[in-house]
């Protein structure tokens, strides 16, 4: 796709797979900013004008000196009057003044090191600093608090304040859930720094266990062993293979321990009047005895059990997030994360700011896209529609946008492409052979591959010229580029661990034949042999 067909005004959204030429698009749709191609009124921007926001400081510096080398190679071409390149040579061919272009190219590299190429975090973490009245911090806020830190802090003062001195029985609930401290966080830790978020099901406040519960509990345990019901229910009419029967052992034991009132044990449930008449068999008498009429009230009143744990979960994490909140409140700290918060916060109540923001940077262009959330795009969608001409230009690759861990909300890139004037789509692939291009088309076009089909599809990739050249080669046959191995045995069905044991001996087994074949230089990659560093092992999990 050449870039002169892109749109520079209004919200455009540019979908770009791995090896389709992403970064050297940007570098070019940079530089027609930069001469002001593109847009309406035809002005020329400045390296401080135009916005490139990314995800990581190394991405940052690799994006300045693509830049920094396209500008370069640019202007020795309008000298020339002609390049290779072919758009350059579109924006040769369009150009009213060579020789005015060229200085802007000069001019654009003098200043390059002021470029506003910055990480999402980095940029808003420089506007708060230079703008303390516009984004009502104060004006000696640590804007790089340890976020760690804090959050294990929060964590174990409201672990100890909270959950340790719950009712017994609401105790037993939460420490199934939150053993100790560390799990606390790991659960909590998802949910705190995500802004506005519905947690479902809403909390009951009503949802309690009724104060008599657990001495009836402990009267259950009592009289079950006092009264040998162990022995009533085995000489009763109750079926031998069902859990009433079976469990009895399992009760005897639990009994004896009179800490142990875990509500969530099913122990409660298995001889409560309605159970144990479902367990009996045909024509025999349900037993009768004090001990099963209070197992009986048990079972009925754990019945909100869920309900309860549902209100526990809002209250400990609503507990965690005043208290992390009140600490960085009173020492003046902000988090990466609250610097996001506080950014669009601020973009929301002062439109004049965002107005602002909007002539100072007409152009922001959003790289890895995929990876922003709610709150990053609203503070782009605050500054871009301060003005009618402003480019907020959003680039990544769709199909990476479900990988959560990396901090990626799909609904979030739904919306923007939903939002999106334009849509491109670069689909010629520069990095793999045709046949490994061919068969991931065939293995992937499928029909809502990936949920929706219209918020996202599965573009077909085209090989470039260049991939016709690009196989690996054993003995000079080409390899297929996609292989399965699926562990069997051809005695039993094969566990877990057995399966992966043999993956693991196969994938190994197939290093070291390919290493091997690289010695006698008989399997090739590019007409080069193979060296260990290209070889790359992808698991599911760290273990």
């Amino acid at each position: 796709m050449s870039t002169s067909n892109i749109s520079l005004t209004g919200q455009q959204l540019l979908e770009a797979s791995a090896g389709t030429g992403k970064t050297y698009t940007i570098t070019h749709l940079y530089l027609r900013l930069l001469l002001g191609r593109g847009r309406r009124e035809a002005k020329p921007l400045k390296v401080q004008e135009i916005l490139v926001l990314t995800f990581t400081i190394a991405a940052t510096q690799e994006l300045k000196d693509r830049i920094r080398t396209l500008i370069a190679i640019a202007r020795i071409a309008f000298q020339a009057g002609q390049s290779e390149d072919p758009d350059l040579q579109n924006l040769i061919l369009e150009s009213d003044d060579l020789r005015l272009d060229q200085m802007l190219l000069i001019d654009a590299i003098q200043w390059l090191d002021d470029a506003a190429i910055h990480t999402i975090h980095g940029f808003c973490a420089r506007m708060l600093a230079e703008n303390s009245f516009q984004s009502g911090i104060l004006f000696d806020q640590d804007l790089n608090a340890d976020k760690a830190a804090l959050l294990n802090m929060a964590v174990e003062d409201i672990y100890r304040r909270d959950i340790l001195t719950l009712p017994t029985l609401e105790r037993a609930i939460a420490l199934r859930v939150w053993p100790d401290p560390k799990r606390l966080r790991k659960s909590l830790e998802p949910l705190l720094y995500r802004h506005n978020l519905l947690l479902l099901p809403e909390a009951e406040p009503a949802a309690t266990f009724p104060v008599t519960l657990t001495e009836k509990m402990l009267s259950a345990k009592r009289l079950w062993l006092k009264e040998d019901l162990s022995n009533l229910v085995r000489s009763s009419g109750v079926k031998k293979n069902i859990s009433a029967y079976r469990s009895l052992d399992k009760m005897d034991y639990f009994c004896r321990d009179h800490e142990d009132l875990d509500p969530e044990n099913k122990l409660w449930t298995y001889w409560a009047q309605q159970n144990l008449a479902a367990a009996m068999k045909k024509d025999q008498p349900v037993p009768v005895h004090p001990c099963l009429d209070l197992l009986t009230d048990i079972h009925a009143e754990l019945s909100n059990l869920n309900a309860i744990k549902v209100r526990l979960w809002h209250q400990i994490l609503l507990a965690v997030r005043v208290h992390l909140e009140h600490h960085k409140e009173s020492s003046a700290q902000l988090t990466v994360d609250d610097l996001l918060i506080q950014m669009q916060t601020a973009t929301r109540l002062n439109p004049r700011w965002c107005e602002q923001l909007s002539k100072d940077f007409p152009a922001i262009l959003v790289d890895e896209f995929q990876d922003t959330d709610d709150i990053q795009y609203k503070i782009f969608k605050n500054i871009h529609r301060s003005r009618d001409d402003h480019l907020l230009l959003l680039i990544g690759d769709p199909k990476q946008a479900i990988y959560q861990f990396r901090g990626a909300d799909v609904y979030t890139y739904i919306l923007a492409k939903r939002e999106s004037e334009g849509q491109y789509n670069l689909d010629t692939n520069y990095r793999s052979s045709s046949l490994l291009v061919e068969t991931i088309n065939h293995l992937f076009d499928q029909p809502g591959i990936f949920g929706s089909q219209q918020d996202i599809a599965f573009p077909r990739s085209i090989a470039s010229a260049a991939a016709e050249h690009k196989n690996l080669t054993l003995n000079d046959q080409t390899v297929p580029p996609i292989e399965f191995y699926i562990p069997h045995s051809a005695n039993r069905p094969l566990s877990q661990a057995q399966g992966l044991g043999l993956s693991m001996a196969y994938a190994a087994e197939k290093i070291c034949n390919i290493l091997n074949f690289e010695e006698n230089h008989q399997m090739l990659i590019d007409g080069q042999p193979i060296q260990a560093g290209q070889i790359a092992l992808l698991t599911r999990s760290r273990r």
